[in-house]
């Protein structure tokens, strides 16, 4: 408890920092708050909400004495770390905010981590209503559709829209359940060819652009929070017949693609004209296939590429079980945007 004869002033070169004044200093007034420092209080956000609750950029505003605190998924933050949140803030005279927007990166992780198969674009995203919406070639077994929405639903807050060319799956409002009357579905899913016009981003504005090294950091700012595969290598300026663009190397077309609001964002942000390098990263396709391959499989020779099909084949002395062989399929989809194939 505070003395009635007592009052607290803030230096203005430290504003964080308190001293006492005495009665002859100050009138007393009848109550004073203290407030506990930035560094307390970012300590106790750092030991309750650890990154696996999806925090992944904490800030202070000292003025307000409040936290912002950002979120990959906001709408299960609020809810499931809720008696954390309160937490945190108990007794420092502090209170917090949280991000309106999920990342939107890591919605489109999500997705494709709930449901990885092949699409005919990369997922959209629609912050209206709060859906990603994924176009595939064919329509998943529904058994497999209800795990999906139900897991993006729980891990998100958000829903799953799975549109095929004879059916769109949309979730009941309220539900993670989905509604259809789907047509069978061609099981002879082919990978889908890449249109050369899809890979250039123009920006909006007809402002002047900023220099190659500036948009160059730009665009690595941008992309930083993605998972590291998802990243471009290289950004280079090139020339075509239409004049100076800005080239992303990215480890195959399909992982800058999955991207496309960053990539038009950022030609917006820099004024440059985008294109994803139309090429794979051939060396690290195969180093991350061997990698992934438990030394259980045995493997008889180094990984190969099949171009035209977006696959990476894996020879192995036993083929592993339809579980594990899962797993290693989808963490490698997941991770280059290729498909893996294991033979005997």
């Amino acid at each position: 408890m505070l003395d009635d004869n007592k009052d607290f002033r803030r230096p203005k070169a430290r504003p964080h920092r308190y001293r006492l004044l005495q009665p002859e200093e100050k009138g007393a007034p009848e109550e004073a708050i203290v407030f506990a420092t930035p560094q307390d209080v970012l300590s106790r956000v750092e030991n309750l909400l650890p990154a696996e609750t999806g925090l992944y950029h904490k800030g202070y505003d000292i003025a307000t004495h409040t936290l912002r605190l950002m979120f990959e998924f906001p709408d299960v933050a609020r809810e499931r770390y809720a008696e954390r949140l309160k937490e945190i803030v108990a007794g420092t005279g502090w209170t917090y905010t949280i991000n309106d927007k999920p990342h939107q990166g890591r919605l489109v992780e999500v997705a494709l981590e709930c449901l990885p198969v092949t699409m005919l674009r990369a997922p959209a995203v629609h912050l209206k209503t709060k859906e990603v919406a994924m176009k595939l070639d064919a329509l998943p077994d529904e058994s497999i559709v209800d795990t999906a929405m139900t897991a993006f639903y729980e891990r998100t807050g958000w829903r799953l829209q799975l549109q095929t060319p004879q059916a769109t799956i949309t979730p009941v409002a309220g539900a993670s359940a989905p509604q259809t009357t789907p047509e069978p579905a061609s099981q002879n899913a082919r990978p889908r060819i890449i249109e050369e016009s899809e890979l250039e981003f123009r920006p909006a504005t007809g402002g002047r652009p900023l220099s190659e090294k500036t948009a160059a950091t730009e665009i690595e700012e941008a992309f930083s929070l993605a998972p590291e595969t998802w990243r471009p290598s290289r950004v280079k300026l090139k020339t075509d017949e239409r004049g100076d663009y800005l080239e992303l190397a990215f480890l195959t077309p399909e992982l800058g693609l999955r991207q496309r609001r960053t990539m038009q964002a950022m030609a917006d942000a820099t004024g440059h004209r985008l294109r994803i390098r139309p090429h794979v990263n051939t060396f690290d396709l195969v180093d991350i296939a061997r990698k992934l391959a438990p030394k259980e499989w045995r493997m008889l020779k180094q990984p190969s590429l099949r171009h035209d099909q977006r696959v990476a084949r894996i020879k192995v002395a036993a083929m592993p079980s339809p579980e594990e062989l899962a797993e290693v399929c989808e963490e490698y989809y997941e991770t280059t945007g290729f498909r893996l194939e294991v033979i005997v």
